[in-house]
Order: C-alpha cells, then structure tokens, then sequence
C-alpha cells in the first residue's frame, strides 16, 4: 500500500510525484504507456528525434520555476540555454516580423529530457514508478470511500491518503470516477467544456535547406489559420538532415466526447484522406494518432527510407 497513488506520467504527474516522494511521501506513479512524459515525451522514429511541439520553454532561466523544482528534487535539471536561433512570426501578407527571445530556452535533449530528470528523481527518493501499467477506474472500499485503482492487468493499487489524476478532466471523471459515481451538475459542467486540439507533423528537412529560411522556430499565418515550425538540433537527425515539426491546432470534437468512448477510425486511412497523406501506424505518446508519409510525388514507398525533403510523419 502507498500513502498516495498518481495516474499519469505526464509532466503533471511527474512533477507530483518527484516532489512528494522527495518528501518522503510513500508514492506510487502509474503509466499506461511504455515510457514517461505524455505530450513531451520522446518522438523517434527512422533515426530522427523530434520536437513535440514549438521547441520553446519559458522559465528555466534563473529563478526561474523550473530552478526551484529541480532544487527540491536529489538530480539536476537539464541544462538549458537561451534560444539562439530567431524566433520569427510570418503575417498573412508575407512579412516576416522577429519576435523577442526574452525567456524563451532550448532544453538539451529536448523536452522529453524534463520527465527523464523527474522520473529519475523518484526513484532515487524512493517513490515507484511503472510503466505499462493501464488504470480502469477507482477502486472503492466498503464505506463506498475511493481507496485506490483497479488496473488493466486487474491488480488494485491502494492509497492510504490520497489519488493524484494528470487525466484529462473529461477521462478523471468519465472513466477513473466513472459516470455512475459523477454528480449531474459535474457532467453538466463537463458537456460544457470545449478544447482545442492539434495535428503534429513530423518531416525531416535537409540541412542545405535551412538557410534559406529566416528562422528555426516559425510562426506563420496564412488565409486559412497559422501553424508553427520548429527546426530540431543537427544530432536529432541523420547527418545533412534536420527533424522539423509542424504544429496547427483542430477540432476535438470528433475525436472524444465526454460520456462517449473514444473510438479509432475504421481505419487509418480515414486520416490520411483528410490530411492528403497515406497511413502507417507508429508509437506515439500523447493522445491516439497514427503515422503518416507524405503522398508527395518524391515520397519514397518505404517509410524507413532515408528522408528527403517531402518525407513526413502526422500525429494527431
């Protein structure tokens, strides 16, 4: 049995969980997936590692709310540094408009190198940590009190304190409290809720290339919307190859609803009809997406095939 019980392995959860089991706080940290972050864990794939998203961080400078999480926690945080590269803004009519760098940092090994730092830390303070580990839904005692988890496997986890969820709120009450055990006036409030998702492109760039934009972290806007770009390091690639990531934000609504399960298209090529792409399935992280290839007409047949300038990954 532990003191406290978190479901989720994404920064949130991370971070709880280093800090309480930094505090000698008996604690248990369940991920159903097979490695640690959620939406900033690690993108690989074909020997490129991807940003998964802008590729810009705020506050690691010092003072800085990043200092003072790794200063209570047994390792030391990544290093950073400040962004080099322009950060640039492109307007609907073409003009390209250089942002401020003010607190805007590069992570050395990207993101995903946070929640390795964190995950490291809970073990080094005693704390539990496992992976590939599914949780149903809350598991109750006989004075109808929640007491712990019942996972996949069907193990009971208990907490004698507390039950920490870095779900989404939508997943914490649908599914881990369950619709049963949720007030009317919570569902009310939840059918309420709206978010914003976003369509993630991972492409590889040659190197050549680069120079001829004017920055590695862009945002451009066009008639339709904008999307960002972020250029990845030169050692995340294939040497004269660079990871780049396209980010634009999308409807959530056909992908969940609260109350509804989440159901995976008829098949993956429903994706790739909408994004003009054709479908191949590979691990991802954060949320439920496949891959896809660009259907361009130098797009190589084989996705393991050295990248050229049109070849790409989509995650949804």
């Amino acid at each position: 049995m532990y003191d406290v019980v978190v479901v989720g392995a994404g920064i949130g959860g991370l971070t709880v969980a280093a800090l309480l089991s930094a505090r000698g706080v008996k604690t248990c940290l369940l991920e159903r997936q097979s490695q640690v972050g959620g939406c900033i864990a690690r993108v690989e794939f074909s020997g490129y590692d991807f940003e998964p998203g802008m590729g810009l961080y705020t506050s690691f400078g010092p003072g800085g709310v990043y200092e003072k999480l790794f200063s209570q926690l047994r390792v030391e945080p990544p290093p950073v540094s400040s962004l080099a590269s322009p950060y640039v803004k492109r307007l609907v009519g073409g003009t390209d408009v250089t942002l401020s760098n003010d607190d805007l940092y590069s992570i050395e090994g990207g993101p995903a190198s946070v929640a390795e730092r964190l995950a490291e830390s809970i073990k080094l303070s005693g704390g539990t940590l496992r992976l590939d580990s599914p949780v149903l839904r809350l598991a109750y005692d006989d004075s109808n009190r929640a007491a712990g988890v019942d996972l996949l496997s069907g193990e009971t986890v208990l907490a004698r304190k507390a039950i920490v969820s870095n779900m989404t709120v939508w997943d914490t009450y649908g599914k881990l409290v369950g619709l049963n055990r949720t007030t009317g006036e919570i569902k009310k409030q939840l059918n309420s809720l709206r978010g914003t998702g976003m369509y993630v492109v991972y492409a590889a760039i040659e190197e050549s290339a680069i120079g001829r934009l004017p920055g590695e972290r862009m945002l451009v806007q066009d008639s339709e919307g904008e999307f960002t770009m972020a250029i990845a390091s030169r050692s995340s690639a294939p040497e004269g190859k660079r990871a780049v990531t396209f980010t634009t934000q999308t409807e959530v609504e056909s992908w969940f609803a609260y109350g509804a399960s989440w159901a995976y298209p008829s098949s993956w090529s429903a994706w790739g009809r909408k994004s003009r792409t054709s479908s191949r399935s590979i691990p991802r992280r954060c949320g439920r997406q496949g891959s896809m290839r660009s259907s361009g007409s130098s797009a190589r047949s084989n996705p393991r095939a050295p990248a050229r300038d049109s070849q790409a990954w989509a995650s949804r």
